[in-house]
């Protein structure tokens, strides 16, 4: 039977529905606080225990259930990392325990809830710590976040039976699946955080790297001795502006290094002939990657002069962008050193050239003017033709000079080895030197007090002195000009030995004399400057062009140093180094005695040119004397063994093909200690008889000789022999 509408029972029957209306609502509204105050707190909080506690702690509450964790597995224990307890305030978790009876009873895919006797079957102990009673039934609720994917949520109701805490559960769920997210959120956030932490250190540290590489990068690139140019080479087939260069490189050049960084390539690259910097850019092009080219260029400086260098570049790419990375050196030492190695290696030749032909032409000229001289003798004093005879000897004597200024430009010539003052030597010779100048040319002397002493020749000395003096009145002319002679000590360090090539020495550091011979003549083209000493050069019509040459031989020969600047129109300096004290004194050769003539002297002549043998030969027979001819020093060995003791001297050329004069002097030496030998040679004596010291040479004969040198050498060494008897 049904209520009237409007009856009691009809308005306690809505009553009654509407009650628990509201108790639903009351129910929905207490789960939406609940789950706006867990979604707050997830959303707030940064910490994962602290947001697991505070939503164990907000559920609690509000929902009356007196504990609440959150567990991870271990094996078959649950291990609370958080939890609440409304009658504790610090909960101890250590003592909470909960063990699984087996290890597969957790986790489970969905949530559950158990009465005493379920969960005494899941748990072999559940036990929490803390006044109350044992729970009623137990919730547990998945919590798979990424931290922990096989946890959950736990809640114990001492008071609720297991069917009212289920209906609980889809607000656990709910609950689980907010915090979940957080958790997972702040999972990601620390994650992220860690990653920008890392990403944080990562660039420090290669910030710092960076910094430390470009410090590296910059120190090398700014104190590498060499100059370093960065320039920019994006248009294939030039390059551009200078990009940045060190402060090797902006000095090299003259510029500050910031005007360097403002310049383009080609200022840097000098006009004219020589080498192109649009050689060295082709061959940069045609670069692979990795590879280098080295090229000499010659650039300029700021202040418009030039200088060598030694260039070696390559293309690099640095931010996207195409560069030449080019090293230079300035060559212009080793320039100056390889073309002082030339210029010795020049005139060492032509030495030994002029010093070859010098040596054959004295022996031609000691045959023409033996001969000539023979004939002169056999000729009547007013004879026709003994006049032209008087001419061609006296011819043969100027050619005689002329060997002896080559003699001395290869430096070969005849020294007389002494203490040379050459202040002294230069003013004792003062009326000589005025003699040689034109008047309208002044003569100034600038002399340094107390120049120390040097040790040489002093005619050749005074040689080079007279030709420079000389060569400065030619070069002047008929104009108004001085020459000026200045003297001073110098010390040369390691260094400096090397900025005087001309002479083909290689000077040692030490005390020299220099002298300068200053002309304010019409000067020299580096042309003409670059022959002058050459043999047989001359810019003067009736010049023979050995003046300088001889200099340059007898300044070599006494080991020093030579240079010349000269311009046109600017006149010419001579530098001439000596040393001091840097020659041995070599011993004085035996004083030959004018003794009366003595005849009838057996002498044996070795020397491989038959005019030689014929020339010197007919002397001797002339003069009484017998003559025994050898062509060789072979030939003359064993005619020395056939007529043994008969020979009284004997008269050696030095320069033999095969047997030489020197290995012959030693043979000769060991057959008959006691026969004189007498050597002869158109080379000086200082040179010719350095082999045989010491070893008893009884004379020494210089070609070209007249007729009356050799017969007095002759003679005088044979009563010298006899006056001092002993080997040679």
């Amino acid at each position: 039977m049904t209520s009237d509408p409007g009856s009691v029972e009809d308005l306690l029957g809505r009553l009654r529905v509407l009650e628990k209306e509201n108790e639903l609502l009351a129910e929905r509204a207490e789960e939406i606080s609940l789950l706006g105050l867990v979604a707050e707190q997830a959303g707030t909080g940064s910490d994962p225990m602290e947001l697991l506690t505070s939503v164990l702690e907000r559920v609690c509450i509000l929902k009356g259930i007196p504990f609440g964790a959150c567990l991870e597995p271990a094996g078959t224990l649950l291990r609370p990392v958080a939890a609440y307890h409304f009658r504790r305030s610090e909960p101890p978790l250590t003592e909470d325990r909960f063990q699984l009876r087996e290890p597969g009873l957790w986790p489970r895919r969905g949530a559950l809830v158990l009465d005493p006797e379920a969960y005494e079957r899941m748990f072999e102990r559940l036990s929490i710590s803390g006044p109350g009673t044992p729970p009623t039934a137990v919730a547990l609720v998945p919590l798979r976040y990424s931290a922990n994917p096989g946890g959950c949520l736990l809640f114990a109701d001492e008071v609720r039976t297991a069917g009212e805490l289920s209906t609980m559960l889809p607000l656990l769920e709910r609950v689980a699946d907010l915090t979940q997210a957080r958790l997972d959120n702040l999972s990601l956030i620390a994650e992220l955080q860690r990653l920008n932490l890392n990403l944080d250190q990562d660039v420090a540290e290669r910030t710092a790297e960076l910094r430390r590489s470009e410090e590296r990068y910059r120190t090398l690139f700014d104190h590498v001795p060499d100059g370093v140019l960065l320039v920019e080479a994006d248009t294939e087939g030039s390059f551009g502006r200078i990009e940045d260069a060190n402060a090797t490189a902006a000095a090299m050049h003259g510029y500050t290094l910031e005007e360097m960084k403002r310049l383009d390539i080609e200022v840097l690259s000098a006009p004219g002939p020589g080498p192109r910097l649009e050689s060295f850019e082709e061959r940069v092009w045609r670069l692979s990657p990795g590879e280098t080219v080295q090229e000499e260029l010659l650039h300029r400086r700021k202040d418009g002069s030039t200088f060598p260098v030694e260039a070696i570049g390559t293309l690099v790419r640095i931010h996207g962008r195409q560069y030449i990375l080019g090293f230079l050196r300035d060559i212009t030492e080793r320039k100056l050193a390889e073309e002082a190695l030339l210029n010795s290696q020049r005139t060492e030749s032509i030495g030994v050239l002029a010093g070859g032909i010098a040596h054959d032409f004295n022996n031609l000229l000691t045959a023409i003017m033996g001969q000539t001289g023979i004939a002169l003798d056999l000729m009547q004093p007013r004879a026709v033709g003994r006049q032209n005879l008087e001419k061609a000897l006296q011819a043969a004597d100027k050619a005689a000079t002329l060997t002896r200024q080559m003699l001395a430009y290869s430096g070969r010539g005849k020294f007389t080895i002494l203490p040379v003052a050459i202040n002294d030597l230069i003013q004792e010779n003062l009326r000589f030197l005025a003699t040689a100048i034109p008047k309208q040319v002044a003569f100034e002397l600038e002399l340094d007090a107390g120049g120390p002493i040097v040790t040489g020749d002093p005619g050749q000395l005074q040689q080079v002195i007279m030709n420079l003096v000389i060569n400065g009145a030619e070069a002047i002319g008929e104009a108004q000009g001085t020459i000026t002679i200045r003297t001073r000590a110098l010390h040369l360090d390691g260094v400096d030995g090397t900025q005087w090539p001309l002479s083909g020495n290689s000077l040692a550091a030490g005390d020299y004399v220099w002298i300068e011979v200053v002309d304010t003549g019409c000067g020299m083209s580096p042309e003409v400057r670059s022959r002058v000493f050459d043999p047989f050069f001359s810019t003067k019509p009736k010049g023979h062009g050995l003046g300088l040459s001889a200099v340059q031989g007898i300044i070599r020969g006494h080991r020093g140093g030579l240079g010349v600047d000269s311009e046109v129109g600017l006149g010419t300096t001579f530098r001439l180094l000596l040393p001091v004290g840097s020659l041995d004194p070599l011993a004085v050769p035996p004083v030959v005695l004018e003794m009366p003539p003595r005849e009838g002297r057996i002498v044996m002549v070795i020397d491989d040119e038959d005019y030689m043998l014929e020339v010197v030969g007919d002397i001797l027979e002339i003069h009484g004397h017998e003559p025994i001819l050898a062509r060789s020093g072979e030939e003359g060995i064993a005619l020395l063994q056939r007529h043994g003791t008969r020979i009284d001297l004997v008269l050696l050329d030095l320069t033999m093909p095969g047997l030489g004069g020197v290995e012959t002097f030693r043979r000769l030496r060991a057959m008959q200690p006691g026969v004189p030998v007498v050597l002869s040679s158109g080379f000086a004596e200082e040179e010719a008889t350095n082999q045989l010291k010491g070893m008893a040479l009884s004379g020494f004969l210089q070609k070209p000789y007249l007729a009356k040198d050799l017969i007095r050498m002759i003679e005088s060494t044979r009563l010298r022999v006899e006056e001092n008897p002993g080997p040679g």
